[in-house]
Formats: C-alpha cells, structure tokens, sequence
C-alpha cells in the first residue's frame, strides 16, 4: 500500500527528533548552525550492487546564523542523522505511490556509528564522530532491487554538549556541490514540484541491472 507524498516530507522533518528522546529538556534551542551533505558518484542512474557515497564533515567551531559568533561545539553527546528511504513508484499529487524501502539496500559505514532506536522500515539512524577537531559521517548505500528511489537527509535538532547538556544547538544540513535529481521526483508524480526539505535534504536516483 502506498503513502501519501507528504509523509515523505514529514518523515524528514520527524527524523532528529529521535534525537532528544529520553534527554533532559531544559532549555529551547540556543545555537543554529549549517553543515552540508554531499553524496557521489551523483548519478541519476546506478546499478543494483554499485555504491552511493553519503558524506558529511564540518568543524566542530562553527559560525551561529543567528548571531554570527564563532561556537566551540566540540563533545556533542548526541549529534547524528537520519535518513529516509522510500521508493517511488508514480502515481499523482492526490495519490502519489509511495513506499518505505529501507530494506532495499545495504549500508557500508565508514565514519561514524549506527543508532538502532527504531525499527521502522523507512529510516536509518547515526551518530557522527568527531576526530581532528571535525565532525564526520561516510556511508555506503548499496541498493539490492530495482527502482525509482529517494533518499531523505534530516536536518538535526536539540543536540547538546556532554559538559552542558541544557544547552542545545540545531543543524541544517542540506546537499550541497551535488545533483540531487529533483526531476525524477517531478517526473514519477507529474504535477508535482519539489520543495521544502525534499528540495534541499532529498536524493534522487534510479537502480538498474547491469
């Protein structure tokens, strides 16, 4: 059964959330701050066995948008990310056909450590590592079936420091220097433009055999 197309966009927005859960809340969010996603080889099309790299690295002094000042955040206790699988199998705006499809591909991590908090068959949760004055996260995603496919980056939210836990920072992070394929996604719903978090946070490819 199908899901609806907005469920997508709200998939990506509930991800990091997950990363507050059992934490203390005690202060709103105090610091904002960009990193950026890439992925390669940024193909449209691929194989069944190749790999799509997913990579991420940013210093762990960052520049707060709201302020402009220049933050060591370095001992992020809780500082990771999300993504969303799903496949795309057309449909229209009012009844777009899509469905999770996590379990279509094998993960190959690099850098950074799996977080196995859910079970839902649509998302795949990490935490980075942070080495060299540097957070970083690589991931091999290596599809197994056929298909139209969209990969979902989330941005990361109420994410604290071991030595101040009350105060919490969130990140954007969207693909940057990276063809994310937007058209397929157009294409498979006609009609449908992409936007919001599926423009800056979404992936696009399709998978072949060889």
């Amino acid at each position: 059964m199908g899901i609806k197309l907005s469920y997508f966009a709200l998939a990506i927005c509930y991800l990091l959330l997950l990363n507050s859960c059992g934490k203390k809340f005690c202060a709103n969010t105090t610091f904002n701050f960009k990193g950026s996603v890439k992925a390669y080889p940024d193909k449209d099309s691929i194989h069944i066995n190749d790999t799509i790299w997913i990579e991420l690295t940013t210093p762990t002094k960052l520049k707060d948008l709201t302020t402009g000042q220049i933050i060591d955040y370095s001992g992020a206790g809780n500082f990771g990310v999300a993504i969303t699988f799903v496949r795309l199998n057309g449909g229209t705006i009012s009844n777009p056909d899509v469905i999770p499809a996590a379990n279509d591909f094998n993960l190959v991590i690099k850098e950074g450590s799996p977080v196995n908090n859910t079970q839902l068959d649509f998302v795949r949760e990490f935490r980075f590592i942070e080495e060299n004055n540097e957070y970083k996260f690589k991931v091999g995603i290596i599809p197994k079936k056929l298909g139209l496919y969209g990969l979902g980056v989330s941005n990361a939210a109420n994410v604290y420091r071991n030595s101040d836990q009350c105060t919490k920072a969130s990140f954007e992070m969207p693909f940057e220097n990276t063809n994310q394929h937007l058209y397929l996604l157009e294409q498979s719903i006609p009609g449908h433009v992409a936007n919001g978090l599926q423009a800056t946070n979404g992936y696009f490819f399709k998978v072949y055999y060889k």
